[in-house]
């Protein structure tokens, strides 16, 4: 693969210097992706794994070479080769699975981020970027919990871990390690759930059918009140959009059973809660608030 020579590509790129010798190698970065694009033509490389796969081998050898041939050539070959061989979810015929389009504006603000390369794990490492962390992270928990004394959130890598958060701070407060907590889930949940009800020493979760896709408030109320040990502390997981249909969850009548059952909600909206940002759709994950 073709590296950067010594030079001026190794001026830091959130310096004084930095945004004068980060230019022409975005401009460089632009073209390629443009090439790329116009290269593959459509919404998937032609040829499939194997033509992808040959194409990448010849773009980037030699992958550790002696000498290197300039931030230019790199960038020009390894990124258009990138771009001829992904898929793109901004094409008009791609229908993406999970990933979505980004915004240019997201991109141009991902360019300043990886310039600066704050790490948050200390204010001293990123003291800007921990106050508009806290600030986001504040705002964003009044929008699901707008009429909370004082809301607050975490940010995390995505549903995956959120949900293994969820699950801790629930064993937790019921007991710690070795706790009784049972935890309830429909046919519909993601399977980070299973998965980290096995990562915290849990009992496998009660999983209910959900023949029409979504949680079906009766059958919960049957459950809770058929399961053994009806004294035990009580996980309800709840979905607002399930990664296969985009399906929510009825989350305010799965809420009232909760209340009545003396069980705890926990609704995993990694998928859903976007819907809050739409003047549209922003009532279709009604409930989110009933969460603790």
């Amino acid at each position: 693969m073709p590296v950067p020579a010594s030079g001026t590509a190794h001026l830091l790129a959130g310096g004084h210097g930095g945004p004068g010798v980060l230019r022409p190698m975005v401009d460089t970065v632009l073209d390629a992706l443009a090439h790329g694009a116009a290269d593959r033509g459509g919404p998937l490389p032609a040829g499939g794994p194997a033509a992808v796969d040959r194409r990448i081998r010849g773009a980037a050898r030699p992958l550790i070479p002696d000498e290197g041939e300039g931030p230019h050539h790199a960038l020009r070959t390894l990124v258009r080769a990138l771009t001829h061989g992904a898929a793109d979810p901004a094409d008009p015929r791609c229908t993406a699975h999970l990933h979505c389009p980004p915004l240019a504006v997201a991109t141009a603000a991902d360019l300043a981020v990886s310039a600066l390369n704050p790490s948050l794990d200390s204010w001293d490492q990123a003291p800007a970027a921990c106050a508009l962390e806290a600030l986001t992270c504040r705002a964003l928990a009044e929008l699901v919990h707008p009429d909370g004394p004082a809301p607050d959130a975490l940010v995390t890598t995505g549903g995956t871990e959120s949900n293994q958060l969820a699950l801790l701070l629930a064993r937790e407060a019921a007991g710690g390690i070795g706790s009784p907590l049972r935890i309830i889930c429909g046919g519909n949940a993601h399977h980070s759930i299973h998965r980290a009800a096995w990562f915290l020493g849990l009992p496998a979760p009660h999983t209910l059918p959900t023949p029409t896709g979504v949680l079906d408030p009766a059958a919960l109320h049957t459950a809770l009140d058929r399961l053994p040990d009806a004294d035990a502390p009580t996980l309800v997981v709840a979905t607002a959009g399930t990664t296969d249909t985009g399906a929510i969850d009825p989350l305010t009548e799965l809420a009232d059973v909760c209340d009545h059952q003396a069980a705890t909600p926990h609704i995993d909206a990694a998928y859903g809660v976007v819907l809050l940002f739409s003047d549209i759709l922003n009532k279709m994950p009604q409930g989110l608030d009933r969460a603790p």
